[in-house]
């Protein structure tokens, strides 16, 4: 996406002072190497389709860039995925900040993506404790998001773990890596685990964060 491009998807959004901004940054610096399995699209669009109905749903993915027919383990530009993040947050809390409704969505990515075969599978192997949820999920993550790096150190703390990842450079993304966090943990566990952020470093086209997990 070039300049125009970004500030005509911020305008369709009817985006506004900070969070248009911070927005249009991240999609103007957003690492072409950067991708993400389609699953993580169907999980959203999924989302939009029951709180906004199917036609909503539909707009929002021509918008971002989607096919018609999403494959769920094949790999898409994560830039589209954002688009799709952005538009699907908007359409669903209009109310709320911007971070806030991402944070909301992506709660339920874990409980819809359960739904799946794949989910049920992957559900038997999780683990029932946080801390082996949490491991399974960096595994998933490097499925999920080649380009973005993730560590887990247990041990370091009492009843939790520090994270460190190298990710897009997204001001929300902690409230999305919260939100999938939680939706996952508390789902399996019915705990809900609090989230610290221990250190942030930006560069242009990327980011490196340090989080604690407690519970």
């Amino acid at each position: 996406m070039n300049i125009s491009e970004i500030e005509d998807f911020a305008d369709v959004l009817h985006l506004k002072g900070n969070d248009r901004d911070r927005i249009c940054t991240t999609l103007a610096n957003f690492p072409p190497p950067c991708t993400s399995r389609g699953m993580f699209a169907t999980g959203v669009l999924e989302a939009v389709a029951r709180k906004c109905g199917q036609t909503v749903a539909d707009e929002i993915r021509e918008r971002a860039g989607y096919p018609a027919n999403i494959t769920s383990f094949f790999l898409y530009p994560h830039q589209n995925f954002y688009r799709l993040f952005y538009a699907s947050a908007v359409a669903m809390y209009p109310n709320e900040s911007m971070g806030v409704g991402m944070r909301r969505i992506a709660e339920s990515f874990y409980p819809i993506f359960s739904e799946t075969l794949v989910g049920r599978t992957m559900g038997a192997l999780i683990g029932k404790t946080p801390e082996t949820v949490l491991r399974r999920f960096v595994e998933a993550y490097k499925i999920a998001t080649p380009w973005n790096e993730h560590v887990i150190s247990a041990g370091t703390i009492a009843d939790g773990v520090v994270w460190k990842c190298k990710v897009e450079p997204c001001h929300f993304y902690p409230d999305t890596f919260s939100g999938i966090c939680t939706g996952m943990v508390r789902a399996v566990t019915g705990i809900t685990p609090q989230f610290t952020v221990l250190s942030r470093e930006p560069a242009t086209d990327h980011q490196r964060l340090t989080f604690q997990i407690r519970w």
